[in-house]
């Protein structure tokens, strides 16, 4: 059976508002969790008696702080993403990452989506009429409204339907 590729349309896109909303959201939910694995790291220190690990954190330079910062959002991005296709910010806005085929981004996908975050001025690829930004062009992916998407599928497979039962005819 031969596999079936559609083309997107832009009207299932997730909206820019929702994007920036995506953004926000998951900027602030990486801030918490920077700040609560610091406590941790202090609670931990404290309690092991490493003092040298909470004095390394807390004489940290704004590299290691950049650095620090790239890996907690490439996890953060990558355990959701990769498992659910969505972000805290994907569940509050009702969006999802999709591949193109349509299915759950892999693994790689998201990896590279999140790599493409970092790219400066990343966020101002946005404002094109597309409303897709390089984290999405690049690793091929989609941030789509779920509900305009699965009203769309749900056409598309009631055309498929029809066109196969009229070829029976």
């Amino acid at each position: 059976m031969q596999k079936k590729y559609y083309y997107l349309p832009e009207k299932v896109y997730a909206s820019k508002g929702k994007r920036l909303a995506n953004f926000v959201i998951d900027r602030i939910v990486i801030y918490v969790l920077t700040f609560l694995m610091g406590m941790l790291a202090f609670v931990l220190s404290e309690a092991l008696g490493m003092g040298g690990f909470l004095r390394f954190i807390e004489n940290m330079t704004a590299m290691e702080e950049l650095l620090f910062g790239v890996v907690v959002s490439l996890l953060y991005y990558m355990a959701l993403e990769s498992t659910t296709g969505r972000t805290i910010g994907k569940f509050i806005t009702n969006t999802r990452v999709i591949s193109e085929n349509e299915k759950k981004a892999a693994p790689d996908e998201v990896f590279i989506r999140s790599l493409c975050r970092f790219i400066p001025f990343d966020a101002f690829s946005f404002l094109g009429s597309e409303g897709r930004g390089w984290h999405d062009s690049i690793p091929k992916t989609y941030v789509v409204d779920i509900k305009k998407y699965d009203e769309e599928k749900q056409i598309r497979e009631g055309l498929d339907q029809l066109g196969a039962n009229t070829q029976e005819i």
